[in-house]
């Protein structure tokens, strides 16, 4: 998300990758005996280990809590991607960064260059691989695309008028922070705005879809309709967002019944898994199911799915890889299951329940960030990389690691608006509200004005300007779907980028 908050110390009035450079040799220059003889084994394996419990921590509770959040909340997946889950995913960060930057001395600490490789990264790497491991072809609504890309070019502008000068006073911050207002509060009239505007249609429920099927057999219809609410959910429901989860409903009027696991045979009288679709009409095994239905104890809202709350942490699965993983993960499932509370039980999922887990996620997400940028700044600088480079690729994809498995997750969920909004709109908070509140602070404390970097500060945001472009016509090109294609071009994109930027930093270009 962003390298800013590793170099924000650098020296102003001096291109992102000199800060890259100041910041990783005086690391590099505490290297002990130890990391030098063997030490770069650790340092992979805890890269390794950070990155999977980075992936339990956001699937496990960062997007469940959002998933929760946006049903108290009624948001669009793509709202919920471009204001929760970027805030999220970033906030990490932004505490870094005050507490680095806020309590010292500012006059020569915030640079603005560093927020360029992360935003690239963002917009290029992270909406790439949501396509390429989303599983399926993404298909996308521009209209969401339209009023993030927007926003991140008002953003950019808002960024380039107040970095002009190479000064940010108390009126360039308070503009930046009152912009991100702006873009919150839009984003709480966005239906509104859709749907006077683009005539955005509204999802077809199943009623109305069964209204156009052929009316089923009295009987049938009878005997649905008599069971008591009977709500059979899977796992696989639990992932879906709340907007698309009525097509999951069972075991009301006029419906099939699918995606259940288990239904009762009434010959033989017990209960069999089945996958299949099951057509109302079948009256008599449903008369069955109905009256073992009254008789047994069904918890609505998937609880019946859900083991016991440690049954995860202390019964281990019965293959043999499923142990490995088992033991490999414990310190981390365990650690997360004692002070993270899981929004996926009814005991937390309440306000307070999952407000909790979006709150301690975040937390976790953020310490587990910053090791991810020491552990990769270790490793540059043990095998040598140039700090150059590493600045724009490990340091920039440890950073980046949140935002990216947000992303993922729920793109393979099949929520790709959620995941590009989710990219672009981190993008519109580190700019306006990652910078603009500390810089607004930095200027109320220390009643003066904030240097910044302008070295090639005017190359930086058109590059910013450029790539954002690049993107939207790529996504034209192919019709709003994350094409396998589309998704390598913006890979080759970004390998052009890093080149470009490193040959610049070494003033080879």
């Amino acid at each position: 998300m962003s390298q800013r908050l590793l170099h924000i110390e650098s020296t102003t009035h001096t291109r992102v990758l000199a800060e890259d450079s100041s910041s990783d040799s005086n690391s590099c220059a505490d290297l002990e005996e130890w990391e030098t003889n063997g030490g770069i084994a650790l340092y992979i394996f805890g890269l390794g280990y950070i990155f999977v419990a980075l992936a339990i921590i956001a699937d496990d509770y960062f997007v469940s809590s959002l998933e929760k959040i946006s049903e108290a909340l009624e948001l669009s997946p793509d709202v919920a991607g471009a204001t929760f889950m970027a805030a999220g995913s970033s906030a990490p960060e932004l505490f870094v960064s005050l507490a680095d930057n806020v309590f010292k001395k500012p006059a020569e600490s915030l640079g603005v260059g560093t927020i360029v490789g992360s935003a690239i990264f963002n917009i290029l790497i992270i909406i790439s691989l949501s396509g390429l491991l989303s599983g399926q072809v993404l298909a996308l609504d521009w209209r969401p695309m339209l009023r993030d890309s927007l926003w991140y070019t008002w953003s950019i502008i808002v960024l380039a008028f107040a970095v002009w000068d190479g000064y940010i006073d108390v009126l360039d911050s308070v503009i930046m922070v009152c912009s991100y207002a702006s873009y919150i509060a839009y984003m709480g009239f966005n239906e509104k705005v859709v749907n006077c505007c683009c005539k955005r249609p509204e999802l077809e429920s199943i009623q109305d879809q069964d209204e156009k099927k052929p009316v089923m057999e009295t009987k049938t219809d009878s005997i649905m309709t008599s069971i008591p609410e009977v709500v059979v959910t899977t796992a696989e429901q639990d992932k879906v967002n709340p907007i698309l989860r009525s097509k999951y409903r069972m075991f009301q009027s006029h419906q099939l019944l699918e995606h259940t696991d288990e239904l009762v045979d009434n010959e033989a009288g017990n209960i069999t898994n089945a996958t299949e679709k099951v057509n109302t009409k079948a009256a008599s095994p449903l008369r069955s199911a109905q009256e073992q239905f009254s008789d047994m104890s069904i918890v609505n809202k998937g609880e019946e799915e859900l083991p016991k709350y440690f049954n995860d942490v202390l019964v281990p699965p019965a293959s043999i890889l499923g142990r490995l993983w088992f033991a490999f993960t414990w310190p981390i499932v365990a650690l997360a299951r004692v002070t993270i509370p899981d929004c996926r039980y009814p005991t937390f999922s309440t306000a307070p329940g999952y407000s909790a887990t979006f709150l301690i996620s975040i937390a976790w997400i953020g310490v587990l960030s910053h090791y991810t940028v020491v552990f990769g700044t270790k490793f540059g600088c043990i095998t040598g990389i140039p700090s150059a480079l590493m600045g724009l690729t490990i340091i920039a994809a440890g950073t980046s690691i949140p935002d990216a498995l947000s992303s993922i997750l729920v793109a393979r969920d099949g929520h790709g608006d959620m995941a590009v909004s989710n990219a672009l709109g981190s993008n519109v908070f580190d700019i306006l509200f990652g910078l603009g509140l500390p810089f607004l602070l930095s200027n109320l404390i220390y009643s003066e004005t904030v240097p910044v970097s302008g070295d090639d500060l005017d190359v930086s945001i058109a590059i910013l300007f450029a790539v954002l472009l690049l993107v939207v016509a790529v996504l034209v090109s192919s019709r709003w779907k994350l094409y396998p294609l589309a998704c390598g071009f913006l890979l080759v994109l970004y390998a052009v980028y890093v080149v470009f930027s490193y040959l610049r930093g070494l003033d080879m270009i």
